[in-house]
Formats: C-alpha cells, structure tokens, sequence
C-alpha cells in the first residue's frame, strides 16, 4: 500500500477517536462442524473524547466476539448482547463524564470495561468484564468485575434461579459466611457484613468455572475497597 494512503488512513482513525487492535483465540480442539464454535475474536477499541465532545476522556473498550462454523444463532445473540452491553456503558460513562466536565473542564477521566472469556463448552459460555473507572485527582481509582453467563444452545443469559433449586439464595449466603469464617478473616469485613450479602447475591454477579459457581463482590460491598474483588466458589455440577 501507498505509504501516503496508509498515513492518511491511520490519521483517519485517530481523528475519528477510534483505535482498534485485535486478537483471535481459535479452539483447535476438534475440527468444527456447522454451528460449533470456532474460537474468540477480541478487540482493543480506545475512544478518545476530546475531539468528540471536547473533554479530556479515554474510555477503552475491550470487545469478544465468539466465532462459529457456519450459522449460530445463539452465539449470535450472546455476541449482540456483549456488544449492546458495552455499547451501553460508553454511553453513559461519556454523558457522566461530559456533565463533570461542565462544572469543572480541567478534569480527566480515564475507563476501562474488558472482556475475557472464562470456559466455553457446548452447556454454557462464561465471561468476565474488568471495569476501571478513575478521575483525575481521586485517591484511587474504581475497580470491579462483572460475570456474564449464558446457555451455549439458547444464547440466553443464565440466572441462579436457572441453576439452583428454590432457597438457593440462603444457601450461597451460608456458603460465604463459612468461607470467610474458615480463614479467620471476619475482622476484615465491614461489621454486619452478612446482611449485606443478600443484597449482592440478588445483583447476579457471577460466572462459571471448572465445576463451581464464582460469586463476586466488588470493592465495598462487603469489605473495604483495600480488599479488592473477592470471589466466592460454591460447587455446581451441571443437571443438578
């Protein structure tokens, strides 16, 4: 290619404030057959706000995209549904920033959501997103992760009601409680921390991996934000 072209069409890009880098993770397991999928394509999109809507915000946004032999119309759906997630969160963390900006336009802000694929199987394909979010000047920044799963055959997005009997939610609350208790770390957790458990099972926050349910609690939920992203297993076996 001309190297002019190629200049022209990379400024191009930056100037539409929109950079993209990407990555395909085939499954080279077996050959596929029609509708099996193939693999993982993700992508690194930067949105620069600056030129946009004249406010010092980078919002990254890191795309997945499962691919698939043939036609697929429930990894089509669960694509879709990735996509209007993230599509979403630019949106509205853009509008957010813009009306911080308006009172104060010296402000920076700096976002990230990633996704990445946990397990794939011909049940169920999990995902986690990790969230950054911090403003300039703040004493740290925000941090968190979100589950997505789904059933490989539907496209549709699983709840724990799907997966667990009535009165699960006591169960997996009872299952945190002893979890934190066996390692003698209570002290580490707000005081009450056990009624506030209910509250966060309820926000769906999970995933699937290796035979266990992952519950999630992000920074303040239960714990002070020095604790991090905790995770929960609780043992699942599909069909139970």
């Amino acid at each position: 290619m001309n190297k002019k072209l190629l200049l022209g069409l990379l400024l191009l890009v930056v100037a539409c404030g929109l950079l993209a880098a990407c990555t395909t993770q085939p499954d080279d397991t077996n050959t596929p057959s029609a509708g099996d999928i193939t693999g993982v394509n993700t992508c690194l999109e930067t949105h620069d706000l600056s030129s946009e809507r004249g406010i010092n915000s980078v919002i990254t946004l890191g795309t997945l995209e499962l691919t698939y032999e043939g036609e697929n119309t429930a990894a089509a759906a669960i694509n879709a549904d990735l996509r209007a997630h993230l599509d979403a969160y630019l949106t509205e963390t853009a509008d957010q920033d813009e009306m911080l900006a308006m009172e104060n336009d010296s402000l920076t802000f700096t976002h990230e959501l990633i996704y990445e694929p946990v397990a794939i199987d011909g049940q169920y394909i999990s995902i986690i997103a990790s969230g950054y979010d911090y403003q300039g000047g703040a004493a740290h920044p925000n941090t968190y992760l979100e589950g997505f799963v789904y059933d490989a055959a539907t496209g549709e997005r699983l709840t724990l009601a799907d997966l667990l009997p009535e009165g699960y939610q006591e169960e997996l609350r009872n299952s945190v409680i002893n979890q934190i208790s066996a390692a003698g770390e209570e002290n580490n957790y707000y005081p009450g921390y056990e009624d506030l458990i209910d509250g966060v099972i309820a926000q769906e926050n999970w995933y699937l991996k290796d035979n266990n349910i992952y519950l999630i609690f992000n920074p303040d939920q239960i714990a002070p934000y020095a604790l991090g992203v905790l995770e929960f297993p609780y043992p699942y076996q599909s069909g139970e």
